[in-house]
């Protein structure tokens, strides 16, 4: 897969360090570069979403996956691929999680990061809040 527009390693630009597990959930047909070593603990998850209707159902638990302090990528089509989907950037941005920053996964998967807010890191109990 591309590392996008800047030349960044797409590792770098998704927040993977060096012995950190990835999860993919739904991850295109190109995307090996991501899906390589799964494990079901993740230090960094990344969701390739085509449907508002699977992002709002899966939320929670991709939620709960990276809590307290690990990273979720949620990634949607690039509106110029002419996928069908029905999200863009601010439906996915609408999320309980706070976004931190957007980047290229591949020039048709852009991809915000999400983070659990500080104040909901601490004694949550793994609970959306």
């Amino acid at each position: 897969m591309a590392s996008g527009y800047s030349g960044t390693p797409l590792a770098k630009k998704l927040g993977i360090k060096p012995g950190d597990e990835v999860l993919t959930a739904h991850a295109p047909t190109d995307s090996a570069a991501l899906t390589a070593g799964i494990t079901r603990s993740a230090d960094v998850l990344v969701a390739f979403c085509t449907e508002r209707a699977t992002l709002r159902d899966e939320h929670d638990g991709l939620a709960v996956a990276v809590f307290p302090d690990n990273i979720l990528r949620i990634a949607w089509p690039e509106k110029a691929t002419k996928a069908a989907t029905d999200l863009n950037r601010e439906l996915v941005r609408g999320t309980a999680l706070v976004d931190v920053n957007v980047c290229a996964i591949s020039t048709a998967w852009p991809g915000l990061k999400f983070m659990w807010r500080k104040e909901h890191r601490a004694g949550a109990g793994g609970k959306i809040r």
